[in-house]
């Protein structure tokens, strides 16, 4: 099963960057992304974005902002679907070898303290499963890092 092989890669990325965790208090979100494969492994970054406005990217070469305005994210993390959601749809293994793989966690704790986690793994031949909701909170935080 490719979800837990996901989550250790984020965890990998963020190693030795430091980490963000869900801040404290209702109404608070964390945005985790990542990119990885493509020709050489050169689609292999990794961002995370939270509602207190933090910023980490997995190499000092992304340039990424200290923090951020979080009135331009929360709109589309309201967007996410709600409770524990899990979508995996990448290609069959050796159909697409050289496809960038691109994954969203969204961890949200709503006005009244309950937790709700969003997962979303897709590649170039399987993005159009993938609402245009989530592709678009995944293109703004990817786009922190230009």
């Amino acid at each position: 099963m490719k979800y837990p092989l996901v989550i250790l890669g984020l965890v990998s990325f963020f190693a030795g960057q430091g980490s963000l965790v869900l801040p404290v208090g209702n109404d608070a979100w964390l945005v985790e992304v990542s990119t990885t494969g493509g020709f050489f492994g050169s689609g292999t970054r990794a961002i995370a974005v939270s509602s207190a406005g933090q910023v980490i990217c997995s190499s000092p070469a992304m340039h990424c902002p200290r923090d951020v305005a979080v009135s331009d994210i929360k709109p589309l993390v309201e967007m996410v679907p709600h409770g524990h959601v899990t979508i995996s749809t990448r290609s069959i293994v050796g159909f697409c070898s050289d496809c960038v793989s691109r994954t969203i966690v969204v961890r949200h704790r709503d006005n009244l303290g309950v937790l709700h986690t969003y997962t979303a793994s897709w590649d170039d031949l399987s993005a159009s499963v993938v609402s245009r909701e989530v592709m678009k909170l995944y293109e703004s935080v990817l786009t922190l890092s230009r």
